[in-house]
């Protein structure tokens, strides 16, 4: 059982750092910024994707201490777009939109985009 255990936390561990690299990777994409309407959505896109990929290595490192403490630490870098209200939440996990409001200095009432409001 040990050893399953520990086979166990090594796939999740290697996953998440899989999942990070890719995060990392979409948060760098900066090169050839579109410009007008089609620049807000390449950030919406790009910071949607960076917090699906997050959600991904939150769930699977459930109870990580370190894993954990890097999500926070990645989190920082979305207040902004948690006070424009700009996450689709409908792609997170609850525990995860939890996490993130835990996670924010001032976290605003409603952080999640609305599709009924026309921009």
């Amino acid at each position: 059982m040990f050893l399953q255990n520990r086979s166990l936390q090594t796939e999740r561990a290697t996953k998440a750092a899989e999942l990070f690299e890719k995060y990392l990777d979409v948060r760098s994409k900066n090169t050839d910024l579109p410009k007008g309407p089609e620049r807000t959505e390449f950030y919406f896109e790009r910071n949607n994707r960076g917090l699906l990929l997050l959600n991904a290595i939150f769930s699977a490192t459930k109870g990580d201490d370190e894993w954990e403490r890097i999500v926070y630490w990645s989190l920082q870098r979305y207040e902004h777009v948690a006070r424009e209200k700009k996450i689709l939440c409908l792609s997170l996990t609850e525990d995860f939109q939890a996490f993130i409001q835990k996670s924010l200095n001032d976290p605003p009432p409603q952080m999640c985009y609305d599709f009924n409001v026309s921009e």
